[in-house]
Order: C-alpha cells, then structure tokens, then sequence
C-alpha cells in the first residue's frame, strides 16, 4: 500500500460501533503484545482544549530535555499529525508500515462475531500505542477521543497522571444530556492513586470528579484551589495572553504569557503547567521561570484563534460546539471589540448547530454567513433556513461566501473569523494556505 491507501483503509471503518466498550482495542492490543502497558503516559480528557493542554504540555516536557510522544485528534492539514514524537508527525513509512501490521489482525478480527467491527479511531489508537512502545519516549501526552470512560485511549492501567480541561455539553447523544452525565463519562479516565488535575470546570462537575477520585484514593489538584491563575490581558507586544500562575511548586506568583490567543488559553496554560509540575516533582526536576516562558513561547496550535493574515485579519477558530462557540464570542468581544467581524460557519450534524447559531448572532457589529463542506457529515445549507434573520444569509459554496467576505472588507476595521467544524477550519486552511482542498 501506499500511504493515500493506507489512510483510505482506516477511514472505511466505521466510526462508532453498535457495541461500545474496550474490548476490541483490548483484544487487538494483545494481539500486538500490549504495547501500552510499556507506555509513560499522561492521560488527558475534556469538552474543548484538550488539544492546547497537549501543545503546551509537549514544549514544557520538551524544554526540559525529555523524548515526548503525543496523540491528538482530529488532525488540520495530514493524518500523520495525529501521532506525533517530538513535535514531528509520523513519517509516511512508518505510517504504512504500520497500517500494514494491524490490518491482518483487524481482518482475523472481523472473521469473530464478538470481535468484529473495531473502530477507526481504536485502531488508530492501536498503532499509537505500539508506535510509542517501540520508540520509547520519557514522556506521551495522550489525548482522550470522546468521552473518557469507553474511549479507546482508556486502555490504560497506571499512567503518571489524568486530567479534564473543559466540561460542557457536547456529544449528548454518547456521553449524556446533563453535565454530571457528561462529567462521569470523563471521569471514568481515573485510576487508582494516580493524580488527578482538573481545569476550569462547573462547580457540580468538581465535586463529581472529587468525590469519585476520592474512592480511588487518587490526590486531586483543583483549579483556584490548589493552583491559581490570574489573567493579566492581552500581551501589547506580541500575540497572546498575559496572565500569573501559581502552584505548591512555585509558592510566589509568576508572570508569564502564552502565544495563544484567547483567555481561555490561559486556563489551558495553567492546567499544563500544573500537570508539569506534578509529574516531574517525582523526577526532582523544576524549570526555572525563564524556562518556562521560553517553552511556552513556542507553543503553537493552529486552527485555535488562529491569526491566519493580518492583512486583512484573518482568524481561523474551530469552535466546534456550543461551549467553544461561546467562548468564541468572549474572546471576540475582549480582543477586537472595535471591530467589524464578517464571519463564515459550517458545522457538523451531529453537533447543535442552531443553539451554535443563535449564540453567533448575539454578537454586535457582525454579519454572519452559513455555508458547508465537503464532506458527508456536513449541515446541508437547507437545514440552515430556520437560522436566518436580518445579519444572516446562506452561501452554499464556501469559496464563494469567502470571496464575497473579501469584497465587503473596506477598512483596516474590518475581519473575518472562520468558524464551526475543525474539518471545515482544516479544508479552509489548506486552501487559503495555497495547497488542494480536495
């Protein structure tokens, strides 16, 4: 196979299966002589900023000297991103190489009645696991797919700490339509004695992961208890948020600033610079102050509030769901309130896209423009006719709508913001980045 074919046969598997669980991830693991288990791994679920807590914890780990595998999804621009060992994509050969050892095994697999219909993304799991088993990193920053509890990451029996970024309604249909529902599916990552960090979380969904990290005798590190964080506002130099952090490790507030925009990056930064420090109190290892900021200063995450040109301003932002959306509109407001933001969605079918909508339309001195995508999972521009009022309109074609953006913009006053769906951030980045959008 090549490696076009290769990534083609892992997207024809199904993504859900009709039998939720680990057991087929357990059984091709074993097949595959339970890499995991060979795994350092720091394991780490929420709603939204899962990703961001990855990115920094990989340059942190990274300044300190120390081998760093990750696994994130989705990916923006190749397949390959999704495993990564010290910020460098898994190589096309690897990748094919691979492939070509589990699909044997899915195939003996499928020939089993309880065993047939592993999922893509468990066997994608697979392969990280094994790759990483293999290259042997200090260190593999782990991020959860869905949920937490029956996700495939949660294969794993001992690693050196878990953590929630977010809590929020997202995949409601899967995890539940309340926040304890969707707050027990992630927390089902815990395991015995091993730390527990937790971010920016809703009151209930605290006691809810303190409780059940209680039963599991894990320690637990809260957010504005344990370590603190204070946002200082945008850093008037450069790019990015100033903000201090405080820990046990380091009793004295420091200033520093994350190259991401957005305030919410700022809790992203803190919960990473917790788990960091947590983990590697165990090694006796500290960064000084300095270090910190040089390893933060490199931190990059694209299609995140993503400053895609400057000329006219361009934001690339895959607010996927409702919470991110809503964090969006935050950052929008706080960042560019002066500002006349043109913006264009598309969104996912699976995801609330009206109540994503409705929240767009409350920002002020905005219009608004839905389209869609090339891809079978998309809104169908028709679905979108309830959702329109006097700041609204539908493009079907989303190059056009972007063109037509473009020839609206008539000052330095003016920016567009692409927003929705990580798959339509990532067709939109790869097109205005000058390659195929195919």
């Amino acid at each position: 196979m090549d490696v076009y074919q290769a990534v083609q046969w892992i997207h024809n598997r199904k993504k859900f299966s009709e039998k939720p669980g680990l057991l087929r991830i357990q059984h091709l693991l074993h097949l595959l002589g339970n890499p995991e288990k060979e795994v350092r791994a720091i394991h780490i679920a929420g709603t939204n900023g899962k990703g961001s807590v990855v990115a920094y914890l990989c340059r942190l780990f990274r300044e300190a000297g120390y081998q760093v595998g990750s696994f994130t999804s989705p990916y923006l621009n190749a397949f390959n991103e999704r495993i990564r060992y010290n910020g460098e994509p898994i190589s096309d050969l690897e990748l094919v190489q691979l492939i070509e050892l589990v699909k044997p095994l899915v195939e003996q697999m499928d020939q089993d009645k309880e065993l047939a219909g592993i999922t893509e993304f468990d066997i994608i799991t697979a392969m990280m696991f094994y790759y990483f088993a293999k290259k042997s990193p200090d260190i593999a920053i782990v991020e959860v797919g869905l949920g937490g509890m029956y996700d495939s990451t949660n294969v794993m029996t001992h690693p050196l700490a878990t953590a929630i970024s977010t809590i929020g309604q997202d995949h409601m249909n899967i995890l539940g339509n309340t926040i304890a529902q969707i707050t027990q599916q992630k927390a089902g990552i815990f395991k015995p004695e091993v730390p527990v960090i937790l971010g920016n979380l809703p009151k209930e969904a605290v006691e809810i992961c303190t409780a059940y990290a209680e039963t599991l005798h894990c320690p637990i590190y809260t957010y504005d208890k344990d370590y603190t964080v204070k946002y200082l506002g945008r850093n008037s130099k450069k790019q990015g948020e100033k903000f201090c952090f405080k820990d046990e490790q380091r009793k004295t507030n420091r200033k520093l600033v994350t190259p991401l925009l957005g305030k919410h990056q700022v809790d992203n930064a803190a919960l990473a610079l917790q788990i960091f420090d947590i983990v590697t109190a165990k090694d006796r290892l500290r960064l000084s102050v300095s270090d910190l900021q040089h390893a933060l200063s490199q931190v990059v995450w694209p299609g995140r509030m993503e400053i895609f040109q400057n000329e006219p301003l361009i934001i690339l932002d895959g607010a996927h769901n409702e919470p991110a959306i809503e964090c969006l509109i935050e950052n929008l407001k706080t960042e560019y309130p002066k500002k006349r933001i043109h913006l264009l969605f598309a969104a996912l079918k699976t995801k609330q896209y009206k109540e994503m909508i409705q929240t767009l339309q409350t920002l002020d001195n905005s219009s608004i423009t839905l389209t869609t995508f090339d891809s079978p999972k998309a809104v169908d521009v028709q679905c979108y006719q309830h959702c329109l009022n006097e700041k609204t309109k539908i493009i079907e074609n989303w190059h056009k709508a972007f063109f037509d953006i473009l020839k609206e913009i008539d000052s330095d006053n003016d920016m567009i913001v692409v927003t929705g769906s990580l798959y339509f951030i990532s067709e939109v980045r790869t097109f205005l980045a000058g390659g195929s959008d195919d």
